[in-house]
């Protein structure tokens, strides 16, 4: 009980202090005990002010929850009762949280009943429920990194102390490092912990490793433990181990949250590099590493090394299967890859050892190749022999140096033989291209001589290039004798065989052979008989005698040979068994026989040789006119050569009369009487004096193209008048017109006449002076225009509103056919070129380009305008089509009717016809011959108006527009329209 403030001394109670029961700022004054009954009696208090506060703490600190927690009352001068009961509302319990069965407590975990947080656990482990009821309840605890039962607890007033509490398993953590497998790339996939616990039966406890750190966290009961990766088989053939391979957990009372770590499992491996000049050339050579991966031993790349002093080091290498090579293609090894099982921390490689030195063929057919090791001083040299495939192979000589290597075979190459060094092994290679090859012939015969040839010829200009032979014979098969010959030719090389002998006739006669890209044993094969020999002379002996053997009586020409310098002949050998004719002929000889020995007797005619030579210069006179006449009936015309010379042979002995003709020269002597003797050689020569000159120039069209066949003319002017040169321009336009006398003065022009230059219609310049006082002149150029064969039509219309033009159209027509337009163009179609200026009442149409042929044409307006609202005509612009462009101007001006009748003036007016139309119908018989008289007579007026417009012309002045011609360049944009169907 509490008085406040206390005054008076209580008697009859406790005074002594209450165990357990502490209340912050007073103190009680004394305290009662409750009796079987519950009910308590201060015995002796003073009026005053008082509160009474229960309390109740049993054994093992059990506590009840009793309300109302105090009462308050007021004691006068009497006994007080208090009508208010103090309930007992509940009670409380205790209990501990501890690691294990007398270990240490927990601190911090929190107790939930039912759910709810009811207490928190203090430094020993202890917690407290406070205010409970008596029942069932279910409790749980809940600490950092572990895990507790969930327990069905049933709590009376008289358990006030619950069961310790121990954790059923406790928080264990570890990592797995990051992996690589031997495909080269960092494995961030999940990883995951297989935990067997010892002497356990139940199954694995899998702990999955996050994918970014590695980390793995699981719950274990408390026991021993081993942990261990688990890696797949895949994972193992990709060289995947992890350190430890065994983790030996043991879980007491307590979390493991560090120490346990998996890493992969990586291993060193080393070799040895043997060298044939030691091992201190087995630097800086490259070490390949490669896994071999699956049942197939798939080869994937690790990485590479360099060799220093001979050895060579892979670090951190993973576990498996290795293929380990050295790549120093200039060098042979005894084996240049080893296969190796890594798995222990030092692995070793089996040493590789040089054999020799690696030379690279670049051959472009199979052939064989002999190689000498040149030796300082005289050292026995290292000398083999190579089969060398076509392509690209690899070859091994066993010492350092350099080499010859010589080609031997049917082929033919640039360069006889190759040098290579091993020194520059790595960048150079011998190459070996054949520019020729072998191709084999024979001869099949059944004669044994001694002189048989073939020549060969060159297939593109003829020439000989080798004779082969004397060929020497083997027997063959059928009692035949062959003989063989050989021969280099290049690939597409075209040459010709002529097979020779003396007695032999060959089948067939020449043969063309095609180089081949390889060798060929036999190519081609000819047959040989024996032949017939012609043989003869001249007599008395002559050369350049012209012998011909025709077959029989026929013409066929056999062969044709000309005579040595001793007069003698030799042909054949010719087919046997058929009749031949031998001739003998040569210009300016009478040749007889043959006779019994095949011998001619011939006998030389006269000939004259005439030379002509400049007077001025010296220098041969080339084109010039000889005519040689006399004898019997003789006559011939011909011209001198490029060295001014002229030969007339085969004359008879007379007396013959020389004229030379050349225009611009005088000749000396102007003619010449010349006595032939029998056999005689007479020469002559003449000098030419230059008394005219020429004149060059060139004929083109307008655009610079040269015309041909244009004739041109030179006429004499003033004195010489009556002089008149020409010449036809040739295919490059060129020409050159002779004979201009030099006191002349020439006009040079494009000739006019019938029949003459009727392609062209005029030309310009029309002459061009010319006075070739003492030479030739040059540079002239004339230009020629071609008939015009097209017009091209504008036509301007102008009209009062400028909304008018887009009514209009214009209409072109041919003068014989007027009802079938030509052109029919609208003012707002893209042909109508109106300005670009708003409001304006003119524009341009452009027609399609009419045929200049002369014909007559019109041009006409027509318009969409309603002749009800305006009054309007258009007259016809007649012209015709013989220039090269025309303007024509047409001009449009409607005139707007004035409506002024009204409803009540049609009345009026209205009432007349209706009267005329009755008078009509009564009287139709009389009135209707006079109304087609006057109906014929307005046709009649209607068709002379007509014809009377067509004719009036409103262009502006014909003469001016006839005179533009087609070289003035014209600023008209030109459409091409369609001819409108009629």
């Amino acid at each position: 009980m509490f008085q406040s403030p206390p005054l008076a001394e209580i008697q009859g109670c406790e005074k002594n202090p209450l165990k357990g029961f502490k209340i912050s700022g007073s103190s009680p004054l004394c305290h009662v005990i409750s009796d079987e009954k519950g009910q308590f009696t201060f015995p002796s208090i003073p009026p005053g002010s008082y509160k009474v506060v229960p309390h109740y703490e049993g054994p093992h600190g059990i506590k009840f929850d009793v309300r109302p927690v105090e009462i308050h009352f007021t004691v006068e001068h009497g006994s007080f009762k208090i009508d208010t009961e103090f309930k007992v509302k509940g009670f409380s319990v205790s209990g501990r949280v501890l690691l294990r069965t007398g270990g240490k407590g927990i601190v911090g975990a929190v107790v939930l009943l039912n759910g709810k947080t009811s207490s928190v656990t203090r430094a020993d482990g202890s917690y407290h429920l406070e205010n409970l009821q008596a029942g069932s309840y279910v409790l749980q605890v809940q600490a950092h990194d572990m895990k507790f039962p969930e327990m069905n607890v049933k709590i009376t007033p008289n358990t006030p102390q619950l069961t310790d509490i121990f954790p059923s398993s406790f928080k264990v953590c570890g990592v797995v490092s990051p992996y690589k497998l031997i495909s080269g790339s960092t494995e961030n996939g999940l990883s995951s912990v297989v935990l067997s616990k010892e002497g356990g039966s139940t199954e694995p406890i899998i702990a999955e490793a996050r994918a970014e750190t590695g980390e793995f966290c699981v719950f274990l009961e408390p026991g021993k433990y081993e942990g261990r990766v688990k890696v797949s088989e895949d994972e193992k053939m990709r060289g995947l181990q992890f350190f430890p391979a065994v983790h030996v957990i043991e879980v007491v009372d307590s979390p493991i949250l560090s120490g346990i770590e998996f890493a992969q499992l990586k291993v060193k491996l080393a070799g040895h590099i043997s060298c044939l000049a030691g091992d201190g050339n087995c630097d800086e050579i490259p070490v390949h590493l490669q896994a071999l991966l699956g049942n197939n031993n798939e080869a994937r790349p690790v990485t590479t090394t360099i060799s220093k002093g001979g050895s060579y080091t892979f670090e951190d290498i993973l576990p498996g299967r290795y293929q380990v090579s050295v790549h120093k293609d200039e060098w042979c090894w005894e084996s240049s890859a080893q296969t190796v099982s890594v798995g222990t921390a030092v692995s070793t490689v089996p040493p590789f050892r040089q054999v020799g030195y690696t030379v690279t063929f670049m051959s472009s057919h199979d052939t064989q190749v002999q190689y000498k090791l040149q030796t300082p001083g005289n050292s026995p040299a290292t000398t083999g022999s190579l089969n060398v495939k076509r392509g690209t192979m690899k070859s091994c000589v066993s010492e350092a140096g350099t080499y010859e290597f010589v080609p031997i075979g049917c082929h033919g190459y640039a360069q006889p033989s190759v040098k290579w060094n091993s020194a520059t092994a790595a960048t150079s290679s011998v190459r070996l291209t054949a520019v020729a090859h072998t191709l084999g012939g024979r001869v099949l015969t059944t004669e044994n001589v001694k002189d048989v040839f073939i020549n060969v010829l060159s297939g593109e200009d003829g020439k000989l290039k080798a004779r082969l032979g004397p060929l020497s014979p083997k027997p063959s098969s059928g009692g035949m004798l062959e003989y063989n010959f050989k021969l280099m030719a290049a690939e597409g090389e075209k040459l010709v065989l002529e097979p020779t002998a003396g007695t032999l006739l060959f089948s067939p006669p020449r043969s063309v052979l095609v180089g081949a890209n390889n060798c060929v044993s036999t190519a081609v094969e000819l047959h040989a008989e024996k032949g017939h020999l012609v043989e003869g002379q001249v007599i008395p002996p002559s050369a350049g005698i012209k012998v011909t053997i025709t077959k029989g009586s026929s013409s066929e020409v056999v062969v044709v040979t000309e005579t040595a310098e001793d007069g003698k002949f030799k042909i054949g050998p010719l087919q046997g068994g058929v009749d031949y004719r031998v001739k003998a002929e040569k210009e300016g000889f009478v040749l007889t026989g043959p006779d019994a020995k095949g011998n001619f007797n011939a006998h030389k005619l006269a000939e004259v040789i005439v030379e002509v030579l400049d007077k001025a210069d010296g220098k041969p006179l080339q084109g010039v006119l000889l005519s040689l006449s006399g004898g019997e009936s003789f006559r011939r015309n011909s011209q001198t050569g490029t060295d001014g010379k002229m030969t007339f042979s085969s004359l008879s002995p007379s007396e013959y009369f020389l004229r030379p003709m050349m225009k611009e020269y005088r000749f000396e002597p102007h003619s010449k009487m010349i006595t032939v003797e029998e056999g005689a050689t007479v020469n002559v020569q003449l000098n030419g004096h230059r008394v005219a000159y020429s004149t060059y120039g060139m004929v083109t069209s307008l655009n610079g193209e040269p015309e041909d066949g244009i004739v041109v003319e030179a006429i004499g002017q003033e004195k010489c008048s009556h002089f008149q040169e020409e010449s036809s321009s040739e295919s490059n336009g060129q020409f050159r017109i002779r004979g201009l006398h030099p006191e002349c003065i020439y006009v040079v022009r494009v000739k006019e006449g019938p029949e003459i230059n009727q392609h062209i219609q005029r030309s310009t310049p029309v002459g061009i002076p010319v006075k070739a006082a003492d030479g030739d002149v040059t540079d002239l150029r004339l230009v020629v225009f071609h008939p015009i064969t097209q017009m091209d039509l504008t036509v301007h219309v102008q009209t009062t509103n400028p909304e008018h033009l887009r009514t209009l159209r214009a209409k072109l027509c041919r003068e014989d056919s007027p009802d079938s337009p030509v052109h029919i163009v609208k003012l707002d179609s893209p042909n109508g070129k109106s300005p670009s200026s708003k409001g304006t009442n003119a524009a341009m149409l452009v027609f399609p380009s009419l045929p200049a042929d002369g014909r007559g044409y019109f041009l006409q307006l027509e318009s969409t305008l309603s002749h009800s609202t305006h009054s309007y005509t258009t007259h016809a612009v007649h012209f015709k089509a013989n220039s090269s462009f025309r303007l024509v101007k047409l001009s449009f001006k409607p005139e707007p009717k004035v409506l002024e009748h009204e409803l009540v003036h049609s009345s009026y007016f209205a009432l007349p016809l209706i009267i005329m139309a009755v008078v009509i119908y009564f009287n139709h018989v009389k009135i209707l011959p006079f109304l087609n008289w006057i109906v014929q007579s307005l046709s009649s007026s209607l068709t002379t108006g007509v014809n009377t417009s067509r004719a009036i012309n409103t262009t502006s002045d014909h003469a001016a527009v006839d005179a533009v011609m087609v070289e003035p360049i014209i600023n008209v944009t030109k459409r091409k329209l369609k001819p409108r169907k009629t």
